[in-house]
């Protein structure tokens, strides 16, 4: 009996170590690690490419939560490669731990290196196992993606955490655009080819030392895989409209009731959808717009809750919907002359027999066709009181 009760507890014994080295042998430790949460990509004055990584101190990070470290909880680090395998490689001359990609949040691309084009630049995040697909990209305009690292946060320990909550702020306000890496890989490789990535702008000239030095508002427009244009503030909002992807924020018309006044509407939800027909081999675009949104605000003393002036509200926000959407699609048409809207994604879905006829003059095609936009809006709300209060 005893024999085979050590047998069962030898058997045991080596199931349990099996399981325990089966299940951590590709394991690496994580004191042995450096972790990137933000990356920079530019082109370096010698020509190579030129890699800046903000690298996070986990010790330093834990000692400021306990408060007692005034040292800062990032390190950048910057150096150069003929390609960006070779350059992030070159990190290890300096860095006495191998960084570690998976807590990566922001991929921020200078302007100068977006105009010559992002699939080499991108494919190793995309190919590389150790990088999430999910971190947002963000092109660094009239500015080098690299003088964006050393900026620091007065809020957040880590800077980047700072960055990734203004962009959400932007996105919620419809002034720039909520977009992933591999968001970019699927619409680089749609029928359209192109794809909309945020910006991030100085607010002034100089050397960027704070966070409250920069901007993220507008939009770079990508196709074929470069940088062609840059939409601002209203023009992205017009883009997101035609995308579907307005998620809230406000617009600023005038009051109906006093041209000089202005008045803030909040969008509660909204709906856009881009449409195509043929008829007869004449092709149709068109765009519908829903929108619900509150009255937020007033200047003026003018009673606004009335069915009249509701109406009249409705009429200029339509109005400036459609304003934005025209604007963008001026982008579109006159300036970038491609359709990185995405009509020719509808129309291959649509009519991929003719779609096949025509995609390879589409843009061409499409810089001529005229697109007819319709907007909806009703306000649902006007908060507790009708009108302004009545100062004596």
């Amino acid at each position: 009996m005893k024999k085979i009760g050590s047998k069962i507890m030898i058997g045991l014994y080596i199931i349990f170590i099996g399981m325990i080295f089966s299940g951590c042998w590709d394991n690496k430790d994580i004191v042995n690690r450096s972790f990137a949460s933000c990356v920079a990509l530019d082109r370096a004055e010698n020509g190579e490419i030129e890699v800046t990584l903000q690298l996070l101190k986990p010790n330093v990070i834990k000692a400021k939560q306990q408060g007692g470290s005034d040292e800062s909880a990032i390190w950048v680090l910057t150096t150069t490669g003929d390609t960006v395998f070779e350059a992030l490689r070159n990190q290890l001359r300096t860095l006495n731990r191998k960084p570690f990609y998976s807590h990566l949040r922001l991929i921020i691309i200078g302007e100068e290196l977006a105009r010559e084009g992002l699939r080499d630049v991108l494919d190793l995040f995309i190919r590389h196992n150790e990088v999430r697909i999910t971190p947002k990209i963000l092109v660094a305009k009239n500015m080098r993606a690299k003088d964006i690292m050393d900026a620091q946060s007065e809020i957040e320990n880590i800077p980047a955490l700072h960055l990734e909550g203004i962009l959400e702020n932007n996105i919620a306000e419809a002034k720039t655009r909520d977009i992933r890496l591999i968001d970019v890989l699927q619409e680089l490789t749609a029928p359209h080819g192109s794809t909309v990535i945020g910006n991030i702008v100085p607010k002034k000239k100089g050397n960027i030392t704070k966070i409250k030095d920069l901007e993220i508002e507008g939009a770079a427009v990508i196709h074929g895989d470069k940088v062609m244009e840059f939409l601002d503030a209203n023009q992205t909002r017009g883009y997101l409209f035609l995308k579907n992807e307005v998620k809230g924020g406000g617009i600023i018309v005038n009051n109906p009731g006093d041209e000089n006044k202005k008045i803030s509407i909040n969008i509660k939800n909204a709906q856009g959808k881009i449409k195509v027909n043929k008829d007869n081999n004449i092709l149709e675009l068109s765009a519908h717009i829903k929108m619900k949104g509150d009255l937020w605000e007033e200047q003026g003393s003018v009673n606004l809750a009335t069915q009249k002036m509701l109406e009249r509200i409705e009429e200029e926000v339509e109005k400036e919907i459609i304003k934005n959407i025209q604007d963008t699609l001026k982008v579109a048409q006159e300036q970038c002359k491609c359709d990185f809207i995405g009509f020719g994604n509808a129309i291959a879905a649509k009519y991929p027999q003719y779609w096949e006829s025509i995609k390879e003059n589409w843009n061409e095609e499409f810089i001529d066709i005229p697109v007819h936009i319709e907007a909806d809006v009703e306000i649902i709300n006007t908060g507790i009181i009708t009108k302004p209060i009545d100062v004596k």
